[in-house]
């Protein structure tokens, strides 16, 4: 199990972080492959094309596309229940 987590880890940090619309968002991934790296973890070897099943090119989306991915998810954060609120 441990390999396993260790393996998405550091295929996230390298495979999907640097090519992130959103990298603000994802700083805690690099953040626990340094820390682990440090600790003394080994990691698997990195194989690029594993990377390649979870990035997806926003050179593929139009730019209203990629507009209208955004405005969907401001609204569903607007639209999400804050910490205690009654939800019923």
């Amino acid at each position: 199990m441990l390999d396993k987590i260790l393996e998405l880890i550091q295929l996230w940090n390298f495979g999907l972080v640097p090519k992130s619309r959103h990298k603000s968002d994802l700083t805690n991934i690099t953040l626990m492959y340094k820390l682990l790296k440090n600790k003394g973890y080994i990691f698997p070897k990195y194989k690029e094309a594993d990377a390649a099943l979870i990035i997806t090119d926003p050179a593929l989306l139009t730019e209203d596309e990629l507009e209208k991915e955004d405005q969907s998810a401001q609204a569903a954060v607007r639209l999400a229940p804050r910490r205690g609120e009654n939800n019923y």
